[in-house]
């Protein structure tokens, strides 16, 4: 298991700058019960992050200015599916 920081868009609303961030956890193997879901809630909310995945294989965060990777299909139907699962798991968890 990993944790990674991945930045989101940069918020200015005036002299105020907010650099709001994910977490990402990957390389998890353990399914999630509803207990493990209020853990990994209340640890995305000290940390201050805006958005938490969870998911069993690897991702490659990168900077936001690199090159995009040529992905095949198979790897956008294997991550379009686990976006999928992973969203369904944190609807059952509210």
């Amino acid at each position: 298991m990993r944790i990674q920081i991945l930045p989101l868009p940069t918020v200015v609303k005036g002299d105020d700058v907010e650099e709001p961030f994910a977490l990402i956890v990957d390389q998890h193997d353990v399914d999630m019960d509803e207990q493990t879901a209020e853990q990994w809630d209340r640890f995305k909310t000290s940390a201050g992050a805006r958005a938490l995945l969870i998911v069993p294989d690897t991702v490659e965060v990168v900077d936001r200015y690199a090159e995009p990777a040529v992905a095949k299909d198979d790897d956008a139907d294997r991550i379009r599916e686990q976006a999928r699962r992973a969203i369904e798991r944190y609807r059952l968890a509210d």
